[in-house]
Protein backbone atom coordinates (compact mmCIF):
# COMPACT_ATOMS: atom_id res chain seq x y z
CA UNK A 1 0.00 0.00 0.00
CA UNK A 2 2.84 2.38 0.78
CA UNK A 3 4.43 1.58 -2.59
CA UNK A 4 1.17 2.37 -4.38
CA UNK A 5 0.79 5.58 -2.38
CA UNK A 6 4.34 6.62 -3.31
CA UNK A 7 3.63 6.11 -7.00
CA UNK A 8 0.12 7.58 -7.10
CA UNK A 9 -0.66 11.18 -6.21
CA UNK A 10 -4.18 11.00 -4.74
CA UNK A 11 -4.98 14.64 -5.49
CA UNK A 12 -6.10 15.43 -9.01
CA UNK A 13 -6.67 19.18 -8.85
CA UNK A 14 -3.98 20.37 -6.45
CA UNK A 15 -2.45 23.75 -7.25
CA UNK A 16 0.38 23.38 -4.73
CA UNK A 17 3.53 22.43 -6.68
CA UNK A 18 5.38 21.20 -3.57
CA UNK A 19 2.52 18.88 -2.54
CA UNK A 20 3.96 15.68 -4.11
CA UNK A 21 7.28 16.23 -2.34
CA UNK A 22 5.64 16.88 1.01
CA UNK A 23 3.25 13.96 0.52
CA UNK A 24 6.02 11.49 -0.33
CA UNK A 25 8.08 12.78 2.60
CA UNK A 26 5.16 12.05 4.92
CA UNK A 27 4.82 8.59 3.37
CA UNK A 28 8.54 8.01 3.92
CA UNK A 29 8.10 8.86 7.59
CA UNK A 30 5.14 6.46 7.78
CA UNK A 31 7.24 3.77 6.10
CA UNK A 32 9.98 4.22 8.69
CA UNK A 33 7.44 4.07 11.49
CA UNK A 34 5.77 0.99 9.99
CA UNK A 35 9.14 -0.79 9.88
CA UNK A 36 9.47 -0.45 13.66
CA UNK A 37 6.49 -2.78 14.15
CA UNK A 38 8.64 -5.67 12.99
CA UNK A 39 10.97 -5.18 15.97
CA UNK A 40 10.66 -7.60 18.91
CA UNK A 41 7.84 -6.43 21.12
CA UNK A 42 6.95 -3.84 18.51
CA UNK A 43 9.99 -1.82 19.51
CA UNK A 44 11.40 -0.46 22.79
CA UNK A 45 9.26 1.61 25.11
CA UNK A 46 10.96 4.89 24.26
CA UNK A 47 9.98 4.33 20.64
CA UNK A 48 6.40 3.16 21.16
CA UNK A 49 5.31 6.22 23.07
CA UNK A 50 5.96 8.92 20.43
CA UNK A 51 5.32 6.62 17.47
CA UNK A 52 1.54 6.66 17.85
CA UNK A 53 1.48 10.45 18.07
CA UNK A 54 3.65 10.74 14.96
CA UNK A 55 1.40 8.38 12.99
CA UNK A 56 -1.69 10.35 13.98
CA UNK A 57 -0.01 13.70 13.31
CA UNK A 58 0.99 12.71 9.77
CA UNK A 59 -2.43 11.29 8.95
CA UNK A 60 -4.21 14.34 10.36
CA UNK A 61 -1.90 16.67 8.42
CA UNK A 62 -2.56 14.93 5.09
CA UNK A 63 -6.30 15.33 5.59
CA UNK A 64 -6.14 18.97 6.64
CA UNK A 65 -3.87 19.69 3.68
CA UNK A 66 -6.42 18.54 1.07
CA UNK A 67 -8.65 21.66 0.88
CA UNK A 68 -5.59 23.87 1.33
CA UNK A 69 -3.54 22.38 -1.50
CA UNK A 70 -6.54 21.91 -3.81
CA UNK A 71 -8.67 25.02 -3.20
CA UNK A 72 -10.82 24.78 -6.33
CA UNK A 73 -11.15 21.25 -7.72
CA UNK A 74 -14.01 22.19 -10.04
CA UNK A 75 -15.42 18.67 -9.81
CA UNK A 76 -19.17 18.55 -10.41
CA UNK A 77 -19.94 17.05 -7.00
CA UNK A 78 -18.01 19.82 -5.25
CA UNK A 79 -19.49 22.57 -7.43
CA UNK A 80 -23.06 21.42 -6.83
CA UNK A 81 -22.60 21.29 -3.06
CA UNK A 82 -20.88 24.68 -3.03
CA UNK A 83 -23.67 26.33 -4.99
CA UNK A 84 -26.39 24.50 -3.03
CA UNK A 85 -24.93 25.77 0.25
CA UNK A 86 -24.75 29.28 -1.20
CA UNK A 87 -28.38 29.02 -2.32
CA UNK A 88 -29.52 27.96 1.16
CA UNK A 89 -27.68 30.89 2.75
CA UNK A 90 -29.32 33.20 0.21
CA UNK A 91 -32.78 31.81 0.98
CA UNK A 92 -33.09 30.03 -2.38
CA UNK A 93 -34.36 26.49 -2.84
CA UNK A 94 -31.33 24.39 -3.91
CA UNK A 95 -33.63 21.90 -5.67
CA UNK A 96 -34.93 24.56 -8.05
CA UNK A 97 -31.75 26.24 -9.33
CA UNK A 98 -29.47 25.36 -12.25
CA UNK A 99 -25.88 24.52 -11.41
CA UNK A 100 -22.67 25.31 -13.24
CA UNK A 101 -20.52 22.22 -13.56
CA UNK A 102 -17.37 21.10 -15.33
CA UNK A 103 -19.42 18.85 -17.61
CA UNK A 104 -21.05 20.42 -20.63
CA UNK A 105 -24.87 20.39 -20.85
CA UNK A 106 -24.79 17.94 -23.76
CA UNK A 107 -23.07 15.39 -21.50
CA UNK A 108 -26.02 15.48 -19.13
CA UNK A 109 -28.39 15.08 -22.04
CA UNK A 110 -26.54 11.91 -23.04
CA UNK A 111 -26.58 10.61 -19.47
CA UNK A 112 -30.33 11.17 -19.31
CA UNK A 113 -30.63 13.61 -16.42
CA UNK A 114 -30.07 17.26 -15.80
CA UNK A 115 -27.61 19.14 -13.66
CA UNK A 116 -29.19 19.35 -10.23
CA UNK A 117 -28.75 18.76 -6.50
CA UNK A 118 -29.18 14.99 -6.33
CA UNK A 119 -28.59 14.55 -2.58
CA UNK A 120 -31.15 14.15 0.23
CA UNK A 121 -31.74 17.25 2.37
CA UNK A 122 -29.72 15.77 5.25
CA UNK A 123 -26.55 16.53 3.29
CA UNK A 124 -27.33 20.24 3.44
CA UNK A 125 -27.04 20.21 7.23
CA UNK A 126 -23.46 19.00 6.87
CA UNK A 127 -22.24 21.34 4.11
CA UNK A 128 -23.88 24.70 4.85
CA UNK A 129 -21.92 25.56 8.06
CA UNK A 130 -18.42 24.91 6.62
CA UNK A 131 -19.35 26.82 3.47
CA UNK A 132 -20.53 29.76 5.57
CA UNK A 133 -17.32 29.72 7.62
CA UNK A 134 -14.63 28.73 5.11
CA UNK A 135 -16.36 28.89 1.70
CA UNK A 136 -15.48 25.23 1.14
CA UNK A 137 -17.88 22.39 1.96
CA UNK A 138 -15.01 19.88 2.09
CA UNK A 139 -13.99 21.02 5.55
CA UNK A 140 -17.05 19.13 6.79
CA UNK A 141 -15.77 15.91 5.25
CA UNK A 142 -12.28 16.51 6.60
CA UNK A 143 -13.80 16.75 10.09
CA UNK A 144 -15.78 13.54 9.50
CA UNK A 145 -12.59 11.78 8.40
CA UNK A 146 -10.85 12.94 11.59
CA UNK A 147 -13.74 11.44 13.56
CA UNK A 148 -13.20 8.19 11.66
CA UNK A 149 -9.51 8.18 12.70
CA UNK A 150 -10.49 8.75 16.32
CA UNK A 151 -13.05 5.95 16.15
CA UNK A 152 -10.59 3.46 14.66
CA UNK A 153 -8.10 4.29 17.39
CA UNK A 154 -10.45 4.30 20.37
CA UNK A 155 -12.58 1.35 19.31
CA UNK A 156 -9.59 -0.89 18.66
CA UNK A 157 -7.94 0.22 21.91
CA UNK A 158 -11.01 -0.91 23.83
CA UNK A 159 -10.75 -4.39 22.33
CA UNK A 160 -7.07 -5.14 22.88
CA UNK A 161 -4.33 -4.39 25.38
CA UNK A 162 -1.69 -4.53 22.63
CA UNK A 163 -1.00 -0.88 21.82
CA UNK A 164 0.47 -1.72 18.43
CA UNK A 165 -2.87 -3.05 17.09
CA UNK A 166 -4.72 0.32 17.15
CA UNK A 167 -1.69 1.99 15.59
CA UNK A 168 -1.59 -0.54 12.75
CA UNK A 169 -5.36 -0.26 12.16
CA UNK A 170 -5.13 3.53 11.89
CA UNK A 171 -2.02 3.22 9.73
CA UNK A 172 -3.83 0.79 7.43
CA UNK A 173 -6.72 3.20 6.92
CA UNK A 174 -4.38 6.15 6.58
CA UNK A 175 -2.57 4.49 3.67
CA UNK A 176 -5.82 3.99 1.77
CA UNK A 177 -5.15 6.33 -1.15
CA UNK A 178 -8.86 6.68 -1.91
CA UNK A 179 -9.32 8.69 1.31
CA UNK A 180 -7.57 11.83 0.09
CA UNK A 181 -9.04 11.40 -3.40
CA UNK A 182 -12.57 11.29 -1.95
CA UNK A 183 -11.89 14.30 0.26
CA UNK A 184 -10.55 16.37 -2.62
CA UNK A 185 -13.54 15.67 -4.84
CA UNK A 186 -15.98 16.48 -2.04
CA UNK A 187 -17.87 13.19 -2.14
CA UNK A 188 -20.23 12.71 0.78
CA UNK A 189 -19.19 9.20 1.87
CA UNK A 190 -17.03 10.43 4.80
CA UNK A 191 -20.32 11.54 6.40
CA UNK A 192 -21.63 7.99 6.10
CA UNK A 193 -18.41 6.55 7.51
CA UNK A 194 -18.60 8.93 10.49
CA UNK A 195 -22.25 7.97 11.14
CA UNK A 196 -21.39 4.26 11.15
CA UNK A 197 -18.44 5.01 13.42
CA UNK A 198 -20.71 6.93 15.77
CA UNK A 199 -23.27 4.13 15.77
CA UNK A 200 -20.67 1.50 16.68
CA UNK A 201 -18.88 3.64 19.27
CA UNK A 202 -22.10 4.70 21.01
CA UNK A 203 -23.43 1.13 20.94
CA UNK A 204 -20.27 -0.17 22.62
CA UNK A 205 -20.73 2.47 25.29
CA UNK A 206 -24.39 1.49 25.79
CA UNK A 207 -25.63 4.89 24.54
CA UNK A 208 -28.33 3.17 22.55
CA UNK A 209 -30.62 6.12 21.82
CA UNK A 210 -27.83 8.22 20.36
CA UNK A 211 -26.61 5.16 18.47
CA UNK A 212 -30.10 4.79 17.00
CA UNK A 213 -29.95 8.40 15.76
CA UNK A 214 -26.62 7.74 14.04
CA UNK A 215 -27.97 4.60 12.38
CA UNK A 216 -31.17 6.33 11.29
CA UNK A 217 -29.13 9.19 9.85
CA UNK A 218 -26.87 6.75 7.98
CA UNK A 219 -29.92 5.21 6.34
CA UNK A 220 -30.98 8.71 5.28
CA UNK A 221 -27.82 10.57 4.26
CA UNK A 222 -27.64 9.39 0.65
CA UNK A 223 -30.01 8.09 -2.02
CA UNK A 224 -28.82 4.51 -1.93
CA UNK A 225 -28.61 4.08 1.85
CA UNK A 226 -32.35 4.64 2.22
CA UNK A 227 -32.71 1.27 0.47
CA UNK A 228 -31.32 -0.30 3.67
CA UNK A 229 -34.35 0.92 5.60
CA UNK A 230 -36.06 -2.54 5.70
CA UNK A 231 -33.17 -3.84 7.84
CA UNK A 232 -34.45 -1.65 10.69
CA UNK A 233 -37.63 -3.69 10.97
CA UNK A 234 -35.67 -6.89 11.63
CA UNK A 235 -33.48 -5.57 14.44
CA UNK A 236 -34.17 -7.16 17.84
CA UNK A 237 -35.10 -3.74 19.26
CA UNK A 238 -35.94 -1.77 16.16
CA UNK A 239 -38.29 0.85 17.63
CA UNK A 240 -35.72 3.55 18.63
CA UNK A 241 -33.98 3.26 15.24
CA UNK A 242 -37.31 3.33 13.42
CA UNK A 243 -38.45 6.42 15.34
CA UNK A 244 -35.13 8.16 14.69
CA UNK A 245 -35.29 7.27 11.00
CA UNK A 246 -38.84 8.60 10.62
CA UNK A 247 -38.13 11.81 12.56
CA UNK A 248 -34.90 12.52 10.66
CA UNK A 249 -36.57 12.12 7.30
CA UNK A 250 -39.69 14.03 8.35
CA UNK A 251 -37.72 17.00 9.67
CA UNK A 252 -35.35 17.06 6.71
CA UNK A 253 -37.78 16.45 3.85
CA UNK A 254 -40.96 18.30 4.89
CA UNK A 255 -39.63 21.88 4.47
CA UNK A 256 -38.43 21.14 0.94
CA UNK A 257 -41.59 19.22 0.04
CA UNK A 258 -43.65 22.24 1.06
CA UNK A 259 -41.29 24.62 -0.74
CA UNK A 260 -40.89 22.83 -4.07
CA UNK A 261 -42.10 19.24 -4.13
CA UNK A 262 -41.63 18.82 -7.87
CA UNK A 263 -38.03 19.98 -7.79
CA UNK A 264 -37.13 17.77 -4.83
CA UNK A 265 -38.68 14.64 -6.32
CA UNK A 266 -37.23 15.29 -9.77
CA UNK A 267 -33.69 15.80 -8.50
CA UNK A 268 -33.71 12.73 -6.27
CA UNK A 269 -35.34 10.40 -8.82
CA UNK A 270 -33.47 11.44 -11.97
CA UNK A 271 -30.12 9.73 -11.18
CA UNK A 272 -31.93 6.38 -10.91
CA UNK A 273 -33.25 6.81 -14.46
CA UNK A 274 -29.84 7.49 -15.97
CA UNK A 275 -28.16 4.80 -18.09
CA UNK A 276 -24.82 3.40 -16.86
CA UNK A 277 -21.77 5.61 -17.26
CA UNK A 278 -18.89 4.16 -19.25
CA UNK A 279 -16.36 5.04 -16.52
CA UNK A 280 -18.29 3.42 -13.67
CA UNK A 281 -16.57 0.60 -11.77
CA UNK A 282 -19.54 -1.74 -11.77
CA UNK A 283 -20.87 -4.83 -13.45
CA UNK A 284 -23.53 -2.69 -15.08
CA UNK A 285 -20.90 -0.53 -16.80
CA UNK A 286 -18.83 -3.52 -17.92
CA UNK A 287 -21.98 -5.16 -19.28
CA UNK A 288 -22.74 -2.10 -21.38
CA UNK A 289 -19.13 -1.91 -22.55
CA UNK A 290 -19.10 -5.56 -23.60
CA UNK A 291 -22.65 -5.97 -24.90
CA UNK A 292 -23.27 -2.43 -26.14
CA UNK A 293 -26.60 -2.59 -24.34
CA UNK A 294 -27.89 -1.85 -20.85
CA UNK A 295 -27.98 -4.69 -18.36
CA UNK A 296 -31.51 -6.10 -17.76
CA UNK A 297 -33.35 -4.08 -15.12
CA UNK A 298 -34.19 -7.13 -13.01
CA UNK A 299 -30.55 -7.91 -12.16
CA UNK A 300 -30.10 -4.86 -9.93
CA UNK A 301 -33.12 -5.48 -7.63
CA UNK A 302 -32.25 -9.19 -7.56
CA UNK A 303 -28.79 -8.41 -6.20
CA UNK A 304 -30.30 -5.94 -3.73
CA UNK A 305 -32.78 -8.53 -2.43
CA UNK A 306 -30.06 -11.19 -2.28
CA UNK A 307 -27.89 -8.90 -0.18
CA UNK A 308 -30.84 -8.06 2.07
CA UNK A 309 -31.57 -11.76 2.58
CA UNK A 310 -27.95 -12.46 3.51
CA UNK A 311 -27.95 -9.48 5.86
CA UNK A 312 -31.01 -10.78 7.72
CA UNK A 313 -29.06 -13.93 8.64
CA UNK A 314 -26.46 -11.82 10.43
CA UNK A 315 -28.13 -8.85 12.13
CA UNK A 316 -29.14 -11.05 15.07
CA UNK A 317 -25.46 -11.05 16.04
CA UNK A 318 -25.68 -7.49 17.32
CA UNK A 319 -23.66 -4.54 16.10
CA UNK A 320 -21.05 -6.62 14.29
CA UNK A 321 -23.70 -8.59 12.41
CA UNK A 322 -25.58 -5.45 11.43
CA UNK A 323 -22.46 -3.71 10.08
CA UNK A 324 -21.53 -6.83 8.13
CA UNK A 325 -25.09 -7.05 6.83
CA UNK A 326 -24.93 -3.42 5.64
CA UNK A 327 -21.64 -4.24 3.91
CA UNK A 328 -23.20 -7.24 2.13
CA UNK A 329 -26.20 -5.29 0.87
CA UNK A 330 -24.15 -2.34 -0.37
CA UNK A 331 -21.47 -4.56 -1.92
CA UNK A 332 -24.02 -6.43 -4.03
CA UNK A 333 -25.89 -3.22 -4.80
CA UNK A 334 -22.74 -1.42 -5.97
CA UNK A 335 -21.83 -4.43 -8.09
CA UNK A 336 -24.79 -3.67 -10.34
CA UNK A 337 -25.07 0.09 -9.69
CA UNK A 338 -25.26 2.33 -12.72
CA UNK A 339 -22.64 4.67 -11.32
CA UNK A 340 -20.17 3.05 -8.95
CA UNK A 341 -16.97 4.99 -8.31
CA UNK A 342 -14.09 5.37 -5.90
CA UNK A 343 -16.29 6.95 -3.24
CA UNK A 344 -18.43 3.81 -2.98
CA UNK A 345 -15.38 1.62 -2.53
CA UNK A 346 -14.13 4.04 0.11
CA UNK A 347 -17.27 3.35 2.16
CA UNK A 348 -17.08 -0.41 1.57
CA UNK A 349 -13.42 -0.42 2.66
CA UNK A 350 -14.36 1.32 5.89
CA UNK A 351 -17.19 -1.12 6.59
CA UNK A 352 -14.81 -4.03 6.02
CA UNK A 353 -12.30 -2.53 8.42
CA UNK A 354 -14.99 -2.07 11.09
CA UNK A 355 -15.97 -5.72 10.64
CA UNK A 356 -12.30 -6.71 11.04
CA UNK A 357 -12.10 -4.75 14.29
CA UNK A 358 -15.00 -6.78 15.66
CA UNK A 359 -12.92 -9.91 15.11
CA UNK A 360 -10.52 -8.63 17.79
CA UNK A 361 -11.95 -10.04 21.01
CA UNK A 362 -12.23 -7.48 23.75
CA UNK A 363 -11.30 -8.44 27.33
CA UNK A 364 -15.00 -8.32 28.28
CA UNK A 365 -15.76 -11.02 25.69
CA UNK A 366 -13.96 -13.63 27.73
CA UNK A 367 -14.41 -12.24 31.23
CA UNK A 368 -17.41 -13.21 33.40
CA UNK A 369 -20.24 -10.71 33.29
CA UNK A 370 -23.01 -9.89 35.71
CA UNK A 371 -25.39 -8.74 32.98
CA UNK A 372 -28.61 -10.55 32.53
CA UNK A 373 -29.32 -11.95 29.04
CA UNK A 374 -32.01 -9.34 28.50
CA UNK A 375 -29.79 -6.39 29.42
CA UNK A 376 -26.97 -7.76 27.29
CA UNK A 377 -29.22 -8.03 24.27
CA UNK A 378 -30.60 -4.54 24.76
CA UNK A 379 -27.08 -3.16 24.96
CA UNK A 380 -26.05 -4.81 21.72
CA UNK A 381 -26.48 -1.53 19.88
CA UNK A 382 -29.31 -2.71 17.67
CA UNK A 383 -31.62 -0.54 19.69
Amino acid sequence: MIAVAFDHNPLTYTTEPSWPIKYRTALGALLALAATYSLPGAGPGWLRRPRALLVLAILIWTRLAVPLTSPNPGEDVWVVQQEAAAAVLAGIDPYSVEYTQIFAPEVYEVLGYRSGFHYPPLTLLAVVPPYALFHDVRWAYVCFELLVLWFLWSSTSRRTADRSIPELIVLLWGLNTSVLFVLEHGWTEPLGAALIAGFVALSERRRNRLAAVCLGAFFSFKQYTILLFPLILFLPHYLPVFIAFVLINTLSYVPWLLWNREGLVANLVEPWRAPPRADALSLSAYWMFARRAAMPDWINPLCLLAGMNLALTRIERGVAGLVFGIFLVLALFFLTAKQSFCNYYYLLSFLMLVCAIFMIHSPSDTAPTAETPESSTTASGCS
